[in-house]
Parts: structure tokens; C-alpha cells; sequence
């Protein structure tokens, strides 16, 4: 939102760009002034000067800053990008959390970078990538775990739920 500050967001972009050259890249908001900031700063930065400069400018250069009209299209371009990363730079995190459910993990506030993820916060970073959020999440133990169902019924129930039915045909 228009509370973020337009040097943290720069920076996050620059630090995931850095990653690879063909990851998604993007900033959606409500703030226009705030994405004209960034959209300046990252044509300013002269990256390509940097170790890995050919790769991050690149990144950049393929980056979306993405105009929101409203909170809610904000909340629907999150959930259609579906980051592995999110790193929300709002005022009141708390009112947009609810609203998130496709991220592989969020980074709530801009005094919690992203690379916090990798050194400092203890999570695990293999997350879902490339839209993958949609239908999975970041690694987490239950993943190594096993789980089964167990279904019986009772003779009772058979006689009453399951009424006669025509023999199956086939598709």
C-alpha cells in the first residue's frame, strides 16, 4: 500500500532477481505513487554493473508492476500469480492475511526481508514455485509423515443409505 517504503521494495525485487533470471517478478498495489517510486529506482540502480548483472537485469526488466483499482484486486492478482514468495509491505498486514491463501511463504512487513527466509527466521525454504501455490504448499514435516482413512459400515446403514441402483454399465 501507499505506507510501503519504495527502497524496501526495490531491494526485494533486486534480491529474488538475483536468484534467476527467469523467476516471476512483481509488485502489485493500490499506491500508484508508489509503483512510479519503484519503476524509478530500478531504472536508476544500474544493475547491470553488479556480479550477475546480465542475470538481474534481466529479471528486472521482465518485472510487472501491477496497478490495483481496489484492496480486492489486489488480493485476486496474489492469488492468480501465486508467489513462492510474498513479501507484504502494508500498514496493517493483519487485515490482508486472511485475504492470502496461495504463497508459498509470507514475509510480513519491510523489516522482515526475504532473505531472512534463507538465514534468519528458520522456515524452510523449499517452497512451491512457478504458480505452484495454487494446490500446494512449502515443505513442512506433516509432509513426511503418513496418513490413511479407515471407512466400515454398518450392515444398518448399508440397507438404508444404499438403495438398489441399476448394475453399472460401464463409461
Amino acid at each position: 500500500d501507499d505506507g510501503a517504503n519504495s527502497e524496501y521494495v526495490a531491494g526485494e525485487l533486486l534480491a529474488q532477481a538475483e536468484h534467476s533470471e527467469s523467476g516471476r517478478l512483481g509488485v502489485v498495489s493500490e499506491s500508484r505513487p508508489l509503483l512510479d517510486a519503484v519503476a524509478q529506482l530500478l531504472d536508476t540502480l544500474g544493475v547491470e554493473t553488479l556480479e550477475r548483472g546480465d542475470s538481474i537485469s534481466l529479471a528486472i526488466e521482465r518485472c510487472a508492476l501491477m496497478h490495483a483499482a481496489t484492496r480486492q484486486e489486489v488480493f485476486e492478482t496474489i492469488e492468480r500469480f501465486a508467489p513462492a514468495y510474498l513479501c507484504l509491505q502494508v500498514r496493517d498486514a493483519a487485515a490482508y492475511l486472511p485475504h492470502i491463501r496461495r504463497a508459498g511463504t509470507i514475509f510480513v512487513g519491510d523489516l522482515t526481508p526475504l532473505a531472512c527466509g534463507d538465514y534468519v527466521a528458520g522456515t524452510n525454504h523449499v517452497v512451491p514455485t512457478s504458480g505452484t501455490a495454487r494446490w500446494s504448499s512449502a515443505l513442512r514435516l506433516e509432509d513426511f509423515t503418513r496418513t490413511l482413512s479407515v471407512v466400515e459400515n454398518t450392515a444398518e446403514r448399508m440397507m438404508n443409505d444404499a438403495g438398489a441402483r441399476p448394475a453399472f454399465k460401464g463409461y
